[in-house]
């Protein structure tokens, strides 16, 4: 899956605000529309099978992107969560049923923001706010993607002494409680999209959580967190390794097309060059990775 669902963070990265004109705003629905571009790419020139392949992407910056996803034949995924830094809150439009009416993709997806060592009483009522989203999906005859962000707070930075030892060496277990206090609204997931963990045991026991106690099938995917590459396909082998069946990447994928091509340093055709073949290199380690083949 090739994410492109980032909102508040593009806007950010962007112009520095949230707070667009008309024309800032067309210029990212421009954005995403050169990253499907580079998607499709990816399956005319590079041979990625578009079975395998997917979009995830969000409707206030998609613009023409679901139905263009849908129409090269990739699977679409669409966010139903508002873009904020809060834990959880589904899109009013996705509330009334009009943002699945209107795209019906192939895998809704939601993303929750979760730390539970350092929940309060909003976080934990924003997580119980989490149930009616996938009962919703689920009567649409859709499955449910939920993705886990664990935000470290300060004091947890200060105990590892980094970002990266807390990923090691923190994550891994606030992972793990995070799954559960989702279990236990009663939320029924399908798929779950979970961090890079440092190595595949830890996959293995992540991956081992979701499936706990309960009566359907259950698979998960890594998730590419603007890592280096070399990162993302540690990641992308320890995730296959742990019976984890494929990847939703985003930045470590596109960004760096789309900030040569701001720049003026390339053109919009070697960025969507860079996109796709990014994307079908990730495919391929993947691929080669679980031992079966995402190529044609």
């Amino acid at each position: 899956m090739l994410a492109m669902d980032q909102r508040l963070w593009l806007k950010q990265a962007v112009f520095g605000t949230t707070d667009l004109t008309g024309t800032q705003t067309h210029e990212l629905v421009a954005i995403k529309e050169l990253i499907v571009d580079g998607a499709i790419r990816a399956v005319s020139e590079h041979d990625v099978d578009p079975a395998a392949a997917a979009v995830l992407v969000d409707e206030e910056l998609g613009g023409e992107s679901p139905g263009r996803i849908k129409g090269a034949g990739l699977r679409l995924s669409v966010a139903l969560e508002k873009s904020q830094p809060s834990v959880y809150e589904e899109e009013p439009r996705s509330v009334s049923g009009e943002l699945l009416a209107a795209h019906r993709p192939h895998l809704p997806k939601v993303l929750v923001r979760y730390n539970p060592a350092a929940a309060d009483d909003l976080a934990r009522k924003q997580l119980l706010d989490l149930k009616s989203t996938p009962d919703r999906v689920r009567q649409s005859g859709l499955p449910f993607l939920v993705e886990i962000i664990v935000p470290p707070t300060e004091a947890q930075l200060s105990e590892a002494g980094s970002t990266g030892r807390f990923d090691s060496e923190l994550l891994p277990g606030l992972t793990l409680t995070a799954i559960d206090h989702i279990k236990e609204t009663g939320a029924r997931v399908d798929y779950w999209k979970l961090e890079g963990m440092p190595d595949a045991e830890r996959f293995a026991e992540v991956l081992r959580r979701c499936r706990a106690g309960v009566d359907h099938s259950v698979d998960a995917v890594v998730l590419g967190k603007n890592a280096s590459q070399e990162t993302v396909a540690r990641w992308l082998r320890d995730a296959a390794e742990a019976g984890f069946i494929g990847f939703a990447i985003g930045r470590s994928i596109w960004w760096d097309a789309v900030r040569e091509l701001r720049a003026e340093r390339i053109d919009r055709d070697a960025a969507t060059g860079m996109i796709a073949q990014c994307y079908a290199d990730n495919c391929q380690i993947m691929a080669d990775a679980l031992g079966r083949c995402t190529l044609q």
